[in-house]
C-alpha cells in the first residue's frame, strides 16, 4: 500500500485506504518531520556560518492556507529560531511580493547579518493516505489542499486557462503556469504529488529571479521544498529540495542540500538494531523514573539522604543536558564523577573513598556507570554522527582504538603507569580474538566493556562511609544520533550495605518496564544542543 491513484487523473485523486506516513513514503521519499528539516538547518547555519537570531531576518514565501501555519510547521520552528518572519507568499506558495517585496525584507537584514528564505507549495494528506486532501478542524468533509493549486489543475484540465481579472490575479497566473502542464500532470501515477512537485518549481523559479545577495547584508540562504500537511495525530512533514546559500562576497551559490540529506536518521533501522543487540533497552525517562521508585519506596532513599555518583565515559555525547546523566544528576543532586574513559571508574579506591566519605549522614550511595556505544543514523554500531559533523566518528573511540590496538598485536607496556589508555588496552589483551570472531565485533566489544567496568567497579568499592546503602545500576549508555535520545540497556541493578548481602534489584526494575512498555518509538532529543544555541 502507498500512494494512492485516481482512476479519473483529471480530478482529485480518491484512493483505497493506507497509512498516512506510508503514502508520505511513496509519493515524497525524503520527506523529514518539519521538526527535523528546522534542527538540521540550524545546525548548519549556527555551527559553519555562525547564524544567530541576533544577526539574521527571516523570510518565508508559502501559501496562506492556515494548516500551514501551525505549531507544528516549518514556519514556526524557523521563526522559533530565527526570529520575526516577513510574509512572502500569496496563494500557492508563490512569492507574489515581488523583487519589491523582496528588497524591502533584505533593507530590514541587520547590519552585515543574514537573511534566510524558506518557500515552497504544500500539499495535504487525508487520514487514508489520500493524496491533495486535507481533513481540517470542525469539518466532516475532506477539503482540498492546497486548494489553488488543484483548481488550477482542474481548470486545466477542463481546457480554462483564461485570465480570471484584476480582482484574482494571483490564481490567473496559477491557471496559466499550472494549468498549461494540467495533461501531462494527469498522465502521472499520483496526479496530487506530481502537482505538488511542479508547484514547487514554479515557486522556486519565481524565487531564484528575485533572490540576489547584495553588500547590504552577508549571507543569503534559500531552503525550500514541499509543505506536507498531515493528519492527526502526525505533525508536518517537509520536503526539501533546495538548500543553498550564497554572499556578494562568494558570487556563486553553494549547495548544501546533499550534506544535510547526508544526515538523515532511519528511525526503523536504529530500532532493529537496537532490539537485535540491545534487547531490554530503555529509554532514560523510564529508567531514572523506575529505579528511583525502587529505591525510594523499599530502601528509603530521597535526594536530601542520598549521594549520586556516575562512572560513565568522558564524551561529551554522555553529557549532554536532558540526557540521562543529567536526568539522573536532576533527580539525585549533585554528581561525583568516577568514571575516566570507556566508561572505567578509574578514579580507584582512592577516589571511591572520597566519594563516599561525602555521604550524608546515614545516608545512602547510588552510582550509575558502564561504557558508552554509539550507533550512526542507519543503525551502524559503534559509529556517531555528532552535532555539526557531516562524517560518522567511532564511539567509544577509545575502547575501539585500545581494542584494534590489542587484534593487530601492539606490544603493550609493561610496568605501574597512570595512562588510562594502557589499562585499557591491558584490560582487552586477553579478550580482542574473541571479539573479533563475534558476529558484530562492536556490539560484542561494549559488553566486554561492561565486564571490566562492573569488575573494576567492585573492587573499588567498600563498606567503609557508615550505615547507609549502596546501590548500583550498571549497563550500557547507548547514543543515539540527532534527533534521537540515547537510550540505555540496564544489565545489573543491586543494593548491599555493610553486614547486608548483595540484593538482586533486577527483576523488580524489569518487571516494572514491563507493566509500563510504552516503547512504540524512540524519544527526540530535546533541549540539549538547541537549548544551548536558544541562550
Amino acid at each position: 500500500m502507498g500512494c494512492t491513484a485516481s482512476q479519473n487523473p483529471g480530478h482529485v485523486i480518491e484512493g483505497e485506504s493506507t497509512d498516512p506516513l506510508q503514502t508520505v513514503k511513496q509519493c515524497f521519499p525524503g520527506a523529514l518531520e518539519a521538526k527535523e528539516v528546522a534542527r538540521r538547518t540550524k545546525r548548519f547555519l549556527v555551527r559553519q556560518y555562525q547564524f544567530t537570531a541576533d544577526n539574521t531576518i527571516y523570510g518565508e514565501s508559502t501559501c496562506p492556507d492556515e494548516i500551514n501555519h501551525m505549531d507544528c510547521s516549518l514556519g514556526a520552528y524557523l521563526q522559533q529560531d530565527w526570529g520575526e518572519c516577513f510574509q512572502m507568499g500569496g496563494i500557492g506558495g508563490c512569492p507574489f511580493v515581488g523583487k519589491t517585496g523582496y528588497d524591502s525584507l533584505i533593507s530590514h537584514a541587520p547590519d552585515d547579518g543574514n537573511v534566510v528564505i524558506m518557500f515552497g507549495p504544500h500539499v495535504g494528506i487525508s487520514p487514508n493516505g489520500e493524496v491533495g486532501k486535507f481533513s481540517r478542524i470542525g469539518q466532516a468533509k475532506l477539503s482540498t489542499a492546497c486548494g489553488a493549486a488543484i483548481a488550477a489543475y482542474n481548470a486545466g484540465v477542463a481546457g480554462d486557462t483564461s485570465d480570471q481579472g484584476d480582482q484574482d490575479i494571483q490564481q490567473s497566473m496559477l491557471k496559466l503556469k499550472l494549468g498549461n502542464q494540467a495533461e501531462e500532470i494527469a498522465k502521472s501515477k499520483v496526479p496530487m504529488a506530481e502537482l505538488a512537485q511542479r508547484a514547487y518549481r514554479l515557486v522556486e523559479e519565481m524565487i531564484m529571479e528575485m533572490a540576489k545577495p547584495t553588500e547590504s547584508f552577508k549571507h543569503l540562504v534559500l531552503i525550500g521544498g514541499i509543505q506536507i500537511n498531515m493528519p492527526e495525530p502526525h505533525n508536518e512533514y517537509f520536503l526539501p529540495l533546495k538548500f543553498a546559500i550564497t554572499s556578494k562576497a562568494e558570487g556563486k551559490w553553494t549547495d548544501l542540500l546533499e550534506k544535510f540529506n547526508s544526515v538523515n536518521t532511519d528511525e526503523s533501522a536504529v530500532q532493529k538494531s537496537l532490539s537485535e543487540h540491545f534487547s531490554g533497552y530503555a529509554n532514560n525517562v523510564d529508567l531514572v523514573k523506575h529505579s528511583q521508585a525502587l529505591l525510594q519506596v523499599k530502601y528509603g532513599f530521597t535526594q536530601k539522604n542520598t549521594l549520586y555518583g556516575q562512572s560513565i565515559g568522558a564524551d561529551e555525547a554522555n553529557h549532554r543536558s536532558g540526557e540521562l546523566a543529567d536526568q539522573m544528576r536532576h533527580c539525585w543532586g549533585h554528581v561525583f564523577n568516577l568514571g575516566g574513559i570507556g566508561g572505567i571508574p578509574y578514579v580507584g579506591k582512592t577516589g571511591f573513598t572520597a566519594f563516599s566519605h561525602h555521604v550524608p549522614d546515614d545516608g545512602n550511595l547510588l552510582i550509575l556507570y558502564g561504557p558508552t556505544i554509539g550507533v550512526s543514523p542507519k543503525g551502524e554500531l559503534g559509529k556517531l554522527l555528532r552535532d555539526g559533523q557531516h562524517s560518522l566518528t567511532p564511539t567509544c573511540s577509545s575502547a575501539i582504538k585500545a581494542y584494534e590496538a590489542v587484534l593487530r598485536g601492539e606490544k603493550i607496556p609493561d610496568g605501574p603507569t597512570h595512562d588510562m589508555m594502557i589499562h585499557l588496552k591491558r584490560a582487552l589483551a586477553g579478550r580482542a580474538n574473541e571479539i573479533s570472531n563475534d558476529k558484530n565485533p562492536m556490539a560484542r566489544l561494549v559488553r566486554e566493556m561492561f565486564d571490566v567496568s562492573d569488575k573494576t567497579m567492585h573492587d573499588i568499592i567498600n563498606f567503609g562511609y557508615g550505615s547507609g546503602w549502596l546501590a548500583l545500576l550498571g549497563g550500557i549508555q547507548i547514543n543515539l544520533s540527532s534527533p534521537l535520545a540515547s537510550v540505555f540497556l540496564p544489565l545489573k541493578f543491586t543494593i548491599a550495605k555493610e553486614g547486608t548481602a548483595e540484593i538482586n534489584l533486577m527483576p523488580e526494575l524489569q518487571k516494572q518496564f514491563e507493566i509500563h512498555d510504552e516503547k512504540s518509538c524512540l524519544s527526540k532529543r530535546e533541549g540539549a544542543f538547541w537549548a544551548r544555541q536558544r541562550s
